[in-house]
């Protein structure tokens, strides 16, 4: 199509023309965009009140206010009684409510870039309902074999939406289509403006029977967040920085004009991959006395993300792990305190060849590879980024009376990703199995398929 074969030309060019055509481009993106972020702002400071209900508020940390536009949803298949299991589900949501009534508050954006979250401080006077949070649904076509490019198309409105928004969490009983009395699926859903992973697990843990239902902290620990924020400075040295904002809004709007859309592969982490790397690691790096699963993974992941054509061409990838800062920090309570207390170590080329070198980099939250930068102004602005983020210590078992767990995975949104990133997903699919989703370029996906380290389990469907 026409619009493809401009936009392809136009990121030809980019790629070529060095210094100034970059600097021209980046600029002409830069005008539009900014002021569709104005805008943005100045519809989430309005909208409609609370009335006179009592009310209490707390103010969005810095990254609370960056991650108002996502979600972070899970779908769980079982095999049980769907009536039995409506009514525990029911039972748990409401005693989540009761104890964490800012799950149904509204966060806001104000001038200034001010967040913040409002919510009832008495759970009788919610807005929307609490009723509304926990809904069972009919979906014709959602059943355990559903495509998974299917399922966000089909959950529609049940997926929280980009924020500022009051509907920050929501939790979805489905029927199976193909066996509504025997099998079924739950849904869970937050907006990650009000909370991180470690957020989202705990509530979704609690909705499924996991733990007991207990109140977490949503008023914000600045220090404690802070305290994360200076752990990781290369954040501030690469990441923002004006060359890959403005790479950003180069390939959002690259993607707008193609419609592309990422390709999506699941797969099990092979145990036996697994013990081999832990033991070719530790006798490669003397430096290190322990690697984790997720050592092996992270290195894994961006390795292949690094020395795909497609995917890197001739520029470096930009990895990134997430890091959940609960535990590191100073702060009593940490393990319940909600919001967004993460931050991401920042990876080039050399630093994450050897799972040895990913396990240093969490001593001091910098790489420890080659000290080489990325590059150029122009190489800087077209440089793709792959991030990984490891669920697996926060999701526990499912314990719904008289259910089975079938299978548990994440529902992430392609729209998120640009062209050229890509997201890994560690995650629990059942029982004590690890597994891997990968988000990104049909391209990686297909190096990915190939490559031969036997690190690939059987694929999940």
């Amino acid at each position: 199509m026409a619009s493809e074969s401009a936009a392809a030309i136009a990121l030809q060019v980019v790629r070529r023309a060095g210094w100034w055509g970059t600097v021209v481009t980046a600029a002409a993106v830069a005008v539009p965009t900014a002021a569709f972020l104005a805008s943005r702002v100045l519809r989430s400071s309005g909208g409609e009140r609370w009335g006179d209900v009592e009310t209490t508020t707390a103010d969005l940390l810095p990254m609370d206010k960056i991650m108002l536009k996502h979600s972070i949803a899970t779908v769980t298949f079982f095999e049980g009684d769907v009536d039995v299991a409506e009514a525990e589900i029911g039972r748990n949501c409401a005693a989540l409510l009761r104890l964490n009534p800012w799950l149904c508050g509204r966060s806001r954006l104000s001038g200034g870039w001010k967040g913040s979250l409002t919510w009832p401080t008495k759970v009788d006077s919610f807005a929307p309902p609490p009723e509304d949070v926990f809904v069972r649904r009919d979906i014709e076509g959602l059943h355990r074999n559903t495509d998974f490019a299917d399922l966000f198309r089909l959950l529609g409105d049940r997926i929280t939406p980009p924020g500022p928004t009051d509907r920050n969490w929501m939790v979805t009983l489905v029927p199976d289509s193909e066996s509504p009395t025997k099998r079924f699926c739950v849904v869970t859903c937050i907006n990650h403006g009000v909370g991180d992973g470690h957020t989202y697990y705990k509530c979704h843990n609690m909705v499924l029977g996991a733990t007991d239902p207990e109140p977490l902290v949503c008023e914000r620990n600045r220090e404690a967040a802070m305290k994360a924020e200076n752990m990781c400075p290369t954040r501030k040295e690469i990441y923002f920085t004006a060359p890959v904002i403005l790479g950003l809004m180069f390939r959002k709007l690259y993607g707008r004009v193609t419609g592309y859309e990422p390709a999506v592969r699941t797969f099990e982490v092979d145990a036996e991959w697994l013990a081999r790397e832990k033991e070719r690691a530790l006798k490669s790096d003397p430096q290190v006395k322990f690697v984790s699963s997720n050592d092996c993974v992270t290195s894994w992941f961006l390795r292949q993300c690094s020395t795909c054509s497609q995917t890197s061409g001739d520029m470096p990838v930009l990895g990134m792990m997430a890091v959940n800062f609960r535990g590191r920090i100073e702060g009593s309570r940490n393990d319940v305190l909600a919001g967004n207390y993460e931050s991401t170590v920042y990876y080039l080329r050399g630093d994450f060849e050897s799972p040895g070198l990913i396990r240093r980099s969490l001593a001091t939250m910098r790489r420890c590879g080659n000290q080489t930068g990325l590059g150029s102004f122009s190489t800087r602005v077209r440089t793709p980024w792959s991030l990984i983020s490891n669920w697996t210590s926060f999701c526990l078992p499912p314990k719904l009376r008289g259910c089975r767990e079938l299978l548990h995975r994440p529902l992430v949104n392609p729209e998120e990703l640009l062209p050229g990133d890509a997201l890994g997903v560690v995650f629990r699919p059942y029982g004590n199995k690890v597994a891997l989703q990968v988000t990104g370029p049909r391209e990686l996906l297909d190096h990915i398929e190939a490559e031969a380290s036997g690190m690939r389990g059987p694929p999940i469907e």
